[in-house]
Formats: C-alpha cells, structure tokens, sequence
C-alpha cells in the first residue's frame, strides 16, 4: 500500500500534466485563425513591420533570460523540486528564442530601410 506522501506526489504529477495539457487546449482554437491570417498576408502581400517596442522587448528577453534560468537551476536542486530546475533550463530556451527574434527583427528592420 502507497503512503500518504507517495500518493501525494502521484497526485501532483497528474496534476501538472493535466494543467499542461488544459493550457495547450486552450491554444488549439487559434490555430485556425493564425494560419489563416497568415495566409492571407501572404497572398496579398503584407509587409512585417517592426517596432521599437518590439526590439527593446526582445533584446531585454535575450538579456535577463539567461540570468534567470541561470539562477533557478541552482535553487531547483537545493529545494528538490525538479520543476523549478527545469524551469530554470525553460528559461535559457526563451533566451535563446529571444535572441533568433531579435536578430529577426533588427534584420528585417535594416533590409526594410535599404530595400524601401
């Protein structure tokens, strides 16, 4: 028989995969509709546009992720709870997903100023 504390952890793991799960739900009925709108820029040949807003988000993103994620991992292993570990590991692909949207963005910036 599973004591009271294992089957407190069994619980918590379904718990998280459940609550995974509802979250990516809650995402699929926008799919459609971001496809289609990209479809639609396409076709009628819509031009992305950038902002300062846009760049200085990024590039803030690309800066303190890694230090974050950095940090967590360290605290994750003293505490015993993996999912702050692995949301410390989270955080350093959000850096690295910030810093290919930042290039993106500064590179579609200049190639928009010298082809305009």
């Amino acid at each position: 028989m599973a004591s009271g504390r294992e089957r407190d952890r069994v619980g918590q793991r379904h718990g998280r995969a459940a609550s995974a799960a509802d979250g990516g739900g809650r995402l699929l009925p926008a799919c459609p509709y971001i496809a289609v709108d990209a479809v639609r820029a396409l076709v009628a040949g819509d031009r992305a546009e950038t902002s300062i807003a846009g760049l200085v988000l990024t590039a803030g993103m690309a800066i303190f992720e890694p230090a974050l994620g950095v940090a967590k991992r360290p605290i994750g292993a003293r505490l015993g709870s993996s999912a702050t570990a692995g949301e410390g590991i989270q955080n350093l692909l959000c850096a690295y997903l910030a810093m290919a949207v930042f290039a993106g963005l500064a590179a579609n910036t200049l190639w928009g100023r010298l082809v305009a």
